[in-house]
């Protein structure tokens, strides 16, 4: 400012000096922190966009500029979405802004767009920001890609359902078991369990859960199966067990899988099958291995006698013309179709029984009785039951038994047919009886005490005890005879 005179000549200047110093820098600091945070944007993986509330942009960062299409010195200052995404979904964003600005608090939405023609989801956040009087002046939107995330997770839902319907729709019994400190104790509880595990088990799901196998099952049961759990944990790989108590009846096999999670094992997944029928197969075919085994030695054996005489009695009756020779040779056919009989009666006896029927125990022993030359034997029937039992093959049981104590116990014999306290009945006679030390091989094939036997007789009977799954055994009668008792025979009163 300048002072003049009465001439209007300047005669001196008047100035005010202010020092902006702390203006100058707070100036550049703004400035510095506004290409910080526009590099920090600009960086940043999420898509960043600020709109006016008629959702024109105002800002995009770098992330968003690429998805939409738009070069880095292209400006959208004025822009919105209808001028660079397709109208349905441009309405749908505009929709979700102006949803945002109205309820003034933030909405979070998923948004498809196309991407070099594949579709991409996106999880888009509107945030509006207010003015001091709480009105709305600008929307942040930041939108992140989650189309990884939503394959994920339709692949884990896939899997889920897949899961569910062979959990629940398997015929095997199924148990998913957490496990309480790994490492040092371990405590194994059951989490859940399938319907076939309920209806085999005859347990709920309800009542399992929580509870350990001891508290599940009877304490011998239970502490068997923690130690096979054990045992897998240990192992860190599946492992495979049969057990005879897991449920009501039959045998089970177990496959125990360990679950790992991080790295460490968190679960274990128990699947147990019934095998009794395979087992019940297995072991049939190891009884008809046992039979061909024996057959085989009989064949080469109790045949070769027979069939030395009639070679040799051939000879003779050929080199001396005496009849007599022929004789020998007939005596010596007889005794090998008796052993051929008695092998294949063997043979057919052994096969398991699939079907019985009820057979009164008194009339069947007593029609047994008239089928075999008895001469002065007496028989006494005792049994008042009722069995179940194939009739023919019971039959065969007691006509061989009733033939056997006539043979050995001589024409006068005594012979009972009675029931036993417990399921079962027994045929006794009062005969010599047998030596004790004979009691568990008289069972075996080729076991006779008489040079005319085939030692098939008891074999037979064996054979056709344990076709039914009966269990026979022989002691000695009240007389001092035989007596065989059966047992775990199905018989009512």
């Amino acid at each position: 400012m300048f002072e003049r005179d009465e001439n209007g000549d300047p005669v001196r200047a008047v100035g005010i000096h202010q020092d902006v110093t702390d203006h100058k820098e707070r100036k550049q600091a703004l400035e510095d922190t506004s290409r910080k945070l526009q590099v920090i944007l600009d960086t940043a993986p999420t898509y960043i966009l600020m709109k006016d509330t008629d959702s024109r942009f105002l800002f995009i960062n770098s992330a968003a500029r690429e998805l939409y299409g738009v070069d880095a010195d292209e400006s959208v200052v004025g822009m919105s979405d209808y001028d660079i995404l397709p109208d349905h979904i441009a309405e749908q964003t505009h929709a979700d802004d102006q949803r945002a600005l109205e309820q003034r608090e933030t909405v979070e939405v998923e948004t498809v767009i196309p991407v070099d023609g594949t579709e991409r989801t996106h999880l888009t956040r509107k945030t509006p920001i207010l003015d001091e009087d709480g009105e709305p002046y600008a929307l942040c939107v930041v939108a992140t890609d989650i189309t990884e995330q939503k394959r994920r997770e339709r692949e884990l839902a896939r899997l889920t359902d897949e899961y569910e319907a062979v959990f629940e729709n398997t015929n095997d019994a199924i148990a998913l078991v957490d496990i309480e400190d790994p490492a040092d104790d371990p405590t194994f509880r059951y989490v859940r369990t399938n319907e076939a595990y309920e209806r085999q088990s005859g347990f709920e799901t309800e009542s399992l859960t929580g509870q350990t196998p001891i508290e599940a099952a009877s304490p011998d049961t239970g502490r068997r199966i923690a130690d096979h759990y054990e045992r897998c944990v240990s192992a860190g790989e599946t492992i495979t067990f049969e057990e005879r108590d897991l449920h009501p009846t039959g045998v089970w096999e177990t496959q125990v899988t360990p679950i790992f999670a991080d790295g460490e094992i968190d679960r274990l997944v128990a699947i147990s099958r019934d095998i009794s029928d395979r087992i019940e197969y297995r072991e049939q075919l190891e009884r008809q291995n046992d039979r061909l085994e024996e057959f085989a030695s009989i064949v080469s054996h109790d045949l070769r006698n027979p069939l030395s005489v009639l070679e040799g009695s051939l000879a003779l009756a050929r080199d001396t013309g005496n009849d007599e020779q022929f004789d020998r040779c007939f005596r010596a056919i007889d005794r090998m179709k008796e052993l051929i009989e008695d092998l294949l009666t063997l043979a057919r006896e052994g096969d398991t029984v699939s079907e019985t029927e009820p057979l009164d125990l008194e009339s069947t022993a007593l029609s047994c009785w008239h089928a075999v030359e008895t001469s002065d034997a007496t028989l006494e029937v005792t049994a008042e039951s009722t069995i179940y039992a194939d009739e023919s093959r019971v039959r065969q049981l007691l006509e061989n038994l009733i033939n056997n104590a006539v043979t050995h116990g001589g024409p006068a014999v005594t012979v009972e047919v009675g029931d036993l306290t417990d399921s079962g009945f027994y045929v006794a006679d009062d005969g010599g009886g047998i030596p004790a030390e004979q009691h568990e091989t008289v069972f075996e094939s080729g076991y006779t005490t008489t040079d005319g036997g085939t030692g098939f007789g008891l074999a037979i009977v064996k054979e056709i005890a344990a076709a039914h799954d009966w269990s026979v055994s022989v002691t000695e009668s009240e007389a001092g005879g035989a007596r065989f008792e059966f047992s775990g025979v199905r018989q009512e009163f």
